[in-house]
């Protein structure tokens, strides 16, 4: 080979390589931050680092499963290239409007230009195309007509399938449903990311905290463009959440019958599944829990229903499965499935409270309460305008301290009425 058609050789493969060379991207590492429908601009982050010459496609035609791809008999919709003109660390924001490295030549109505791109759509969808294999990356969408749901006022209507791969449980589908009928439309289709404390955390973290709708401001982008600040992209946790303590523990006895359930966990975490109670004798399932059973508290306290479930003086299995929760790096717990096995105080009390009349005539038996180690003591009877009344507490003993309940009301004696305790 002569030197020339070797320098030729060099030169078609050297840009065959600068063609080619892109970061190959994967649902969730771009998140959408921003949308301002009112000046047709967005804002977009990359969660990873992305070399130069990396394309990014951003659409607002629908998905439509049905097609197997998008919608595109719209006619203001159209769909725009990004081509990262450098290096882009993750975390940087990245703004659409008037950004000369987005490609408007796909626009076929008006200019072909920022000027002349509309978004009339009411979602908008990143993806990257790599030897013609369509990956997914985040979607957003921003009114109820067209996202992700069935028009409730409109059943005729276009609406947008979530793109495969994608999915609002791993956080790369961001639903706002912000405009049903009677509300103003122009006011709710500006948003912009803004958790005062949401900006430094795992790529994970920041999907996480970006589902929350209630962490965007909504607001008139005539006035506003401001990009979002950029974000601090740590390195992912790989370590999985620990349970700190629960109630009940593990070979646990004397539980009572009276207290609910608890996980109490050292971070964060997400409740990815339910679990059983079952009877330890007969292994019968006593109650199936469902996520929609279960409480988080404060991100990391799971609470769930035992008092009136449970009985005395049997023993229980709590039958935990595998990744019952994750973490927001989606860390499991557990690893493998866990049992925790617990027995019932076995004290049977049962408190009966006598109030008589004055004259002695009727005594009402109330069996007001069953609960351990409880007594009642009345301090005082006394009579108003023909009616009995009693004041005085209740006492108990818990964890082995002391405990005593006073009665701020008086309880009217009557045919089979129960004193509310209130």
């Amino acid at each position: 080979m002569n030197k020339k058609k070797f320098t030729l050789f060099l030169l078609i493969a050297a840009i065959v390589i600068v063609a080619k060379a892109q970061t190959v991207l994967t649902s969730g590492d771009v998140a959408i931050v921003q949308v301002n429908f009112s000046q047709n601009s967005f804002d977009f982050v990359p969660l990873v680092d992305i070399q130069v010459g990396t394309k990014i496609c951003f659409t607002d035609f629908a998905w439509k499963n049905s097609l197997h791809g998008f919608d595109k008999s719209t006619q203001y919709d159209a769909v725009i290239t990004y081509t990262a003109p450098t290096t882009i660390d993750k975390g940087t924001v990245i703004q659409s409007l008037n950004n000369t490295a987005f490609d408007y030549s796909s626009v076929n109505f008006y200019s072909k230009n920022a000027n002349g791109y509309y978004l009339k759509g009411e979602n908008l969808t990143a993806f990257q195309i790599n030897n013609n294999d369509t990956v997914f990356l985040t979607a957003f969408g921003w009114i109820r007509k067209d996202n992700f749901t069935v028009n409730p006022y409109n059943s005729s209507a276009k609406v947008c399938d979530i793109p495969p791969g994608l999915s609002k449980e791993n956080f790369t589908v961001i639903q706002m449903d912000s405009v049903v009928w009677g509300q103003n439309a122009t006011l709710q289709r500006d948003f912009r990311y803004n958790k005062y404390d949401g900006f430094i955390g795992t790529a994970s973290k920041i999907r996480y905290w970006l589902s929350n709708t209630s962490n965007y401001d909504t607001f008139s982008g005539y006035y506003n463009n401001d990009a979002v600040p950029n974000f601090t992209v740590n390195a992912p946790d790989l370590t999985s959440p620990k349970l700190s303590n629960s109630y009940p523990a593990n070979n646990k006895t004397n539980v009572s019958v009276y207290r609910n359930g608890k996980f109490n966990f050292n971070e964060q975490v997400i409740i990815r599944k339910g679990f059983t109670l079952t009877d330890n004798q007969t292994n019968a399932v006593v109650k199936t829990y469902n996520t929609v059973d279960l409480i988080l508290n404060n991100d990391s306290i799971i609470l769930f229903d035992l008092y009136e479930i449970i009985e005395k003086a049997k023993t229980y299995n709590i039958n935990i499965p595998a990744g019952f929760v994750t973490d927001l790096d989606n860390n499991p717990w557990p690893t493998t499935d866990q049992t925790i096995t617990f027995a019932t105080n076995a004290n049977r009390s049962v408190i009966d409270l006598n109030f008589g009349d004055n004259l002695e005539q009727n005594m009402i038996i109330v069996k007001y309460l069953t609960r351990d180690n409880i007594h009642w003591t009345t301090t005082e009877r006394f009579t108003e305008y023909d009616q009995n009344y009693c004041k005085g507490y209740f006492s108990w003993e818990m964890f082995g301290i002391p405990m005593r309940w006073y009665s701020n009301r008086a309880y009217v004696e009557s045919d089979l009425y129960t004193p509310d305790m209130g």
